[in-house]
Parts: structure tokens; sequence; C-alpha cells
């Protein structure tokens, strides 16, 4: 086994940023400065929908779900993906919604050559602060990739950055002959551009589990599918979220979205018994992550507060909201 962090430069401390809110995470608003020609990003003074939301539009907890709670964001810039999920937060009361394509969409194909007959497998993946439980099993995973370094030709896993710090699969896979990938740091500027030189790699991606990592590499013209063992995080990995243990009641909704019964109703196109069977959807992952919803770079300047006039109005919305 490799543990591999496949852009060096990727773990340098120049690199590392301050993450003031949603739009500087994995360095979305470094790569936006750098297309406005801006040394240092200004704060942003709205929301922007991350990753993929893959979950259903009706429930009424939408927004906490989403990482919105109302409360504190019915008057906030908010970019979301599609008009889909704009109009369902409008229907909560947001006032001040808009769809703009996820971050990811931005951007452009890499240098990166992709390798003929090559797999990455996206690993389930905790965060800093979530951690997986001894509930969480990952022996039949491990056992089904050992079984396709036999069918490809080249075998890789990709480990989230703080799964790869805590080292968490690295027993698995200490007689495997597959390589560790590190994968995306929240806190890199870089972290946007250095995921899709991985997905630019690979000819198949594969998952027992659903993540944005899907969208992403379905973007990527990979050719995509989620497999048996299908991985089922645990209550207690749910449990370990500060924000979810201040909310429990939206446990059980991450749960249902992130279970195998409501991913075969809503992608079934994405379970292959056979990753070789998989194909490329391009033109889906276009429309799931808002490709055609882009904004303009003026917009994008106005929405996140990055003129003087849209930062006047940004400081107005907070002491108002202060005020009431």
């Amino acid at each position: 086994m490799q543990i591999l962090m496949t852009i060096s430069k990727f773990s340098e401390d120049e690199d590392l940023i301050n993450v003031r809110n949603e739009v500087d995470r994995f360095g979305f608003s470094h790569f936006l400065a750098n297309k406005m020609q801006i040394k240092n990003p200004p704060r942003s003074f709205a929301n922007w929908q991350h990753g993929w939301y893959w979950g259903d539009l009706e429930i009424s907890e939408l927004d906490m779900v989403l990482g919105y709670p109302k409360i504190n964001n019915y008057n906030i810039p908010t970019i979301v993906a599609d008009e889909n999920i704009k109009n369902a937060l409008k229907g909560k009361g947001f006032t001040n919604v808009f769809a703009g394509g996820i971050p990811f969409s931005y951007i452009p194909k890499t240098e990166s050559k992709r390798i003929n007959d090559s797999i990455i497998v996206v690993m389930p993946h905790s965060l800093e602060y979530i951690n997986f439980s001894s509930a969480d099993n990952f022996n039949e995973l491990v056992n089904s990739i050992s079984q396709l370094s036999k069918r490809f030709s080249k075998v890789d896993c990709l480990v989230f950055y703080d799964d790869y710090v805590k080292k968490i699969y690295d027993n698995y896979f200490k007689n495997q002959n597959i390589n560790l990938i590190c994968g995306a740091r929240a806190n890199s500027k870089n972290s946007l551009i250095y995921i899709r030189s991985i997905f630019d790699k690979y000819e198949y991606v594969i998952s027992n589990c659903i993540g944005s990592a899907i969208l992403y590499s379905m973007f990527c013209n990979c050719k995509v599918s989620i497999i048996e063992p299908f991985f089922n995080y645990s209550y207690e990995f749910w449990l370990s979220d500060p924000y979810l243990r201040d909310n429990k009641n939206l446990i059980d909704l991450m749960i249902y979205h992130h279970s195998e019964d409501y991913l075969k109703k809503k992608y079934k196109f994405l379970f292959n018994s056979d990753p070789k069977l998989s194909k490329t959807n391009y033109d889906i992952a276009k429309k799931l992550i808002g490709f055609s919803y882009q904004l303009k770079i003026e917009e994008i300047k106005e929405l996140l507060g990055w003129t003087t006039f849209s930062k006047f109005k940004a400081m107005y919305r907070y002491f108002s909201r202060r005020i009431k």
C-alpha cells in the first residue's frame, strides 16, 4: 500500500486559508478572486450551497437540512444550485435566493490525462468534527475493493482529508496493493482544482455510499456507479455532528436520504452490479450541478458583497435583523 498526497503542494502551509464562511470553503472564494484578478478575496456576505443536495425538497426542515436555518438566513443572499431549490426555499419564506450552480461547476477541466481502465474508489468519509463509530464497518467494502485490482489496470482509493490525517483506513489496506489518495481539505485554497484534477485522471469512479463526489465525478465525465455492499452511516455517526446533536429531529432525515432504498428510487441509474457496465452521465450531471445557472462575474461580486454598494447593503441587512 502507498499513501499519496497526489499534489505535494496541496499540503503546504502557504495554501492554507482562513475559512470565514461557506464561500471560502475548499478555496472557492480564492478561485473566484483569481478570476477577477483580486489578490485576496474579500469577506463574503452571502451563503453559497457548496455540495450536492440530493434529498427531497418538500420536507418542512429543508432550511435546516441545507444548513440555513430560516431564522438566521431568510434575507441573506443565498445562492443555490438551481431554480428548484431556489423556489423551495422561497416557499419557506426566504426572500433573497438565487440559482447560481454549485461551486464545483465553475472549475474548468485540468491538464490531467485520463488513464484507460483506471478506477478510483471514493471511501465513506467523516469530518474533523464528525467521527465514525464502532458500528461503522468497512471490512466488506475493503474486500470488494481488493477484487477490483484483478479487473482494472489501476485501482486507487480517495480518502477525505480528515480521514487521511486520522489514518482511518491505513490498517484496512496495509496488505493491499492499492494507493490511498488524500482528498479535499476545506481550508486549502486549491482544493476544488485539486479534486477536479483527480477525477479528470480516472475513467471509472465508484463508491458504496452517496456524496457530492458522485456528482463531481459525473461532471468530470467519469463512468460512475454505486456498488455493493452499500454503506449505511450509523446513528452514532450522525449524532457526533454538533449541529445534528442540537437538532436530533434531522438525524432520521439524514439516515433516510443516505439510505440504499431511497437512493435506488431516485437515482437508480447509478447502481451497477459491475462497474465496467457503468456509463458517463455528463448531461445529467450538468443539470444536477446547476451548470446552466452559472452567474456572471459582476453578478457574483454584487451577491457576495464584494462591491462597495453591496457591502453597505449587507451591513444594512445585518443591523436590520439585530433590531428585529
